[in-house]
């Protein structure tokens, strides 16, 4: 809802699926809804921005990515359904995963929500334990952040779904934040664009997650390394708390 409607709509991916319509975009490449060519179930196309698709060599590390991704079957991560190089007039490479039922953390902290300790420590233990097994497999998310995490409930066996794995060497961090996610950089080491693309960096990024969910409001939502303050001690943020996380 609330995109324009654009000339991807419609449009059918090697006559398996449907685009239905764009549901997202940032530095990476544009997000669609579709549909399997029998209309019963709903997926999700993720196609490579245009203007990267044109890097020398970029487009051959995206596919070796998602194929890691599609080989990883590991619960935490959206399945994906198939790998193609066609997509509109300029044959743009693309993915096409399971659609993830559920609300984002960044909808969830849009609402000033706070998670209470223990459903933190177990939302950020699983998460810990997909990106590690992610990360014995070669593979860096890098772009961890709250619109990134999908909650379907503490009740289902998979409460929580990660997205975009397989991003990592596509765009750079300042790439993606000038694409409108204001937040990117505060989920980014404070060297940013120049530390090490390796484990650390999903590792730097959960601790800020978890920060942020536990205080519910963070205070540097809206800025950016080098003009934001430290976070503001939890037992401030949510008295309740107490001294016992500061």
């Amino acid at each position: 809802e609330g995109w324009p409607a654009d000339p991807y709509t419609g449009e059918s991916l090697a006559g398996r699926y449907e685009i239905v319509r764009r549901i997202g975009a940032d530095g990476t490449g544009l997000t669609f809804l579709g549909t399997s060519a029998k209309g019963k179930d709903r997926v999700v196309v993720r196609m490579l921005a245009p203007d990267l698709a044109g890097v020398s060599g970029l487009v051959n590390r995206f596919l070796a990515e998602i194929r890691k991704v599609r080989d990883l079957r590991d619960p935490l991560f959206p399945v994906v359904l198939d790998i193609g190089t066609g997509f509109g007039k300029e044959l743009t490479p693309y993915f096409v995963r399971e659609y993830v039922e559920g609300e984002s953390l960044a909808v969830l902290l849009s609402r000033d929500l706070a998670f209470d300790v223990p459903e933190t420590l177990d939302i950020a233990s699983r998460i810990a334990a997909g990106m590690h097994r992610a990360h014995a497999r070669g593979l860096i998310h890098r772009h961890l952040r709250p619109d990134k995490i999908v909650f379907r409930g503490l009740r289902d066996p998979d409460p929580v779904k990660i997205l975009d794995l397989g991003f990592a060497q596509v765009a750079p961090l300042d790439e993606v934040t000038s694409m409108g996610h204001v937040d990117a950089l505060r989920y980014a080491p404070p060297d940013g664009e120049e530390a090490p693309v390796d484990p650390r960096v999903d590792v730097y990024a959960l601790g800020v997650l978890i920060y942020d969910m536990v205080s519910g409001l963070p205070e540097m939502r809206s800025s950016v390394h080098g003009s934001n303050p430290s976070p503001g001690r939890l037992s401030v943020v949510r008295p309740a708390l107490g001294k016992a996380l500061d």
